[in-house]
């Protein structure tokens, strides 16, 4: 580590300490009084958001509601009229569909059906328990009627129930509406496809029974789901929101983000849940009241809400947040504006003022104790020609010396002194990063070791000086064969070169023309042995491996070398 050679006056950065602490009290203070009126304006915004989009709601889903209230009395009046017509079981085996009873019913169904909206059908089915229909029917009894506009129906073949299995699930969506009725209960069934008529509904049914409660039928009436589905797409009060529809049981019956209609129209429906939709939206929260959420969807904040339609669903309308505060947003601004600009006009003057007056000398300070650590990429901006710019000048050039110093030495600690290649220090940190690369994957290379034959000898017999020669004329040879590689020398007579890029490519080539010129000078007296291995996935764990693979191959060329 470096001595703290910029021995600041404590005075001045005393004073410098007192200055920013006031300061920093006043902007802190101007900071809070920003804060507590920010935060007053976001929760008055956030209660008007959440009166906006929960009367939308309301209003948007009221026709809806009043058409399922309608639905529920037009059935409502038909069972009542039913139980008149057929009081008991007799009556029901006695069923004639020519009757004045049925033509009777059927006109007031009739009657009634066109003063709700998106009727589609009405029918009335007998109990085949007391009627006395069988599987080999070709029908049921009562009637069933059609339409496809909501004023013209048209009698259709009444399901025979006899005919279906309901642990089936194929045959579930045929006498879906009879599995729900036959418990006893009005209910009304969440969307579905009707196989039988090829129609996707919502249907309200109301079973009629006799005096001892037995269940002689049902009457119901379906509503078309496919035309709710376009009037609710259709329904726009902002400009950015849209509308879904909530099943009772929780599940998404309609959202136009999700396919519940399949290429032929026919409604498939979602298993998604409305609570597990929203649990996948990114900030959700909850507002003040428990049924209103705001979050983040497709980069966009939005405020959602449900409301309840009557009918077991739910009517959900999701708007972007700032549509719904801009009516707020635009009373509300000019005031907040006002004194957002001016405190902060202030806090950015005392802010660059402060920063022009003591920033030089919190730089070089900054800068001295970083050096005297040992950090030397330290730069510091001269920004005046005072004393305090000359002070920066000289920091400056006492940083560039210490680095020119170091950088030199670093050189030296991984560069071979006799032959001016890596050394064994360099080499170990390839070795590292190679076996990163092994591990992760991503390793592609070979490795080729070199060792000049009987060295010793040549030091014995002919003088270092020769030896040194010999070893600088191998590393000229095997650098001039891998240029595109690093050489490493690990050894007194040792060398490494990991083959990479271009020269890991043409690697037998190259390797076949140093096997060949593997003599150390021109006289030939000198020559050195190689081995090579190329790095295999899944047959090494480590860069030893392929070393130790290129190892034996190149004591078997100093072991053929000295047989010749």
């Amino acid at each position: 580590m470096y001595p703290n050679i910029l021995g600041f006056d404590m005075k001045i950065r005393l004073s410098v300490k007192i200055s920013l602490i006031s300061v920093i009290g006043m902007a802190l203070a101007s900071t809070a009084g920003i804060f507590v009126t920010y935060g007053v304006h976001t929760t008055l915004a956030g209660t008007y958001a959440e009166t906006r989009v929960v009367g939308a709601a309301k209003n948007a889903s009221e026709p809806l509601s009043q058409s399922f209230l309608s639905v529920e009395n037009l059935v409502r009046e038909s069972r009542a009229a039913s139980e008149i017509y057929f009081p008991d079981i007799d009556s029901t085996a006695a069923y004639d569909p020519q009757s004045s009873s049925v033509a009777a019913l059927r006109s007031i169904f009739n009657a009634t059906s066109t003063l709700a909206k998106y009727v589609s059908n009405y029918w009335l089915v007998l109990n085949p328990e007391y009627c006395g229909t069988t599987p080999t029917d070709e029908e049921g009894k009562g009637f069933f009627m059609v339409s496809s506009d909501g004023t013209n129906y048209t009698n259709h073949a009444v399901t025979n129930i006899t005919k279906y299995d309901e642990d089936n699930p194929e045959d579930v969506a045929h006498i879906t509406w009879w599995i729900q009725a036959k418990e006893g209960k009005s209910t009304w069934l969440k969307p579905y496809y009707n196989a039988n008529t090829g129609q996707s509904l919502i249907s309200y049914v109301e079973p009629f029974n006799d005096a001892s409660h037995n269940i002689l039928g049902v009457v119901g009436v379906d509503l078309d789901f496919h035309n709710i589905v376009t009037d609710v797409m259709q329904q726009h009060e902002f400009q950015d929101d849209h509308v879904f529809l909530i099943n009772g049981d929780g599940t998404v019956a309609y959202h136009p983000d999700l396919e519940v209609f399949d290429a032929d129209g026919r409604y498939i429906g979602t298993q998604d849940t409305y609570a597990e939709s929203m649990s996948r939206r990114e900030g959700i929260r909850h507002g003040e009241n428990e049924d209103v959420f705001f979050y983040r969807y497709r980069n966009v904040d939005r405020v959602s809400t449900t409301v309840p339609l009557g009918n077991n669903m739910s009517y959900g309308i999701s708007v972007a947040r700032n549509e719904l505060y801009s009516p707020f947003i635009r009373a509300s601004t000019i005031p907040l504006m006002i004194y957002f600009f001016t405190t902060i006009v202030l806090g950015l003057g005392l802010f660059f003022l402060l920063r022009y007056w003591f920033r030089p000398l919190q730089e070089l300070s900054k800068g001295a104790d970083s050096v005297a650590h040992g950090d030397l990429n330290v730069k510091i901006e001269k920004k005046s020609d005072d004393e305090i710019g000359k002070l920066a000048t000289a920091f400056e050039g006492m940083v560039n010396a210490l680095r020119t110093e170091r950088s030199a030495m670093s050189a030296l600690a991984f560069q071979d002194g006799l032959t001016g290649v890596k050394n064994k220090n360099a080499h170990k940190e390839k070795v590292e990063q190679l076996n990163l690369e092994i591990k992760e994957g991503t390793a592609r290379f070979a490795c080729v070791m070199c060792d000049v034959d009987e060295l010793k000898t040549i030091n014995d017999t002919r003088g270092h000086a020769a030896g040194d020669q010999a070893i600088r004329g191998a590393c000229l040879m095997i650098c001039h064969t891998f240029k595109h590689s690093p050489v490493y020398r690990v050894g007194g007579d040792e060398f490494i070169a990991i083959l990479e890029g271009e020269d890991y490519d043409n690697r037998e080539a190259l390797f076949l023309r140093l096997s060949l010129n593997n003599k150390t000078d021109e006289s030939g007296l000198f020559h050195f042995s190689v081995g090579m291995a190329t790095y295999q996935p899944g047959l090494d764990g480590s860069f030893a491996d392929v070393s130790e693979r290129a190892d034996t191959a190149m004591y078997l060329m100093k072991r053929k070398n000295k047989e010749e």
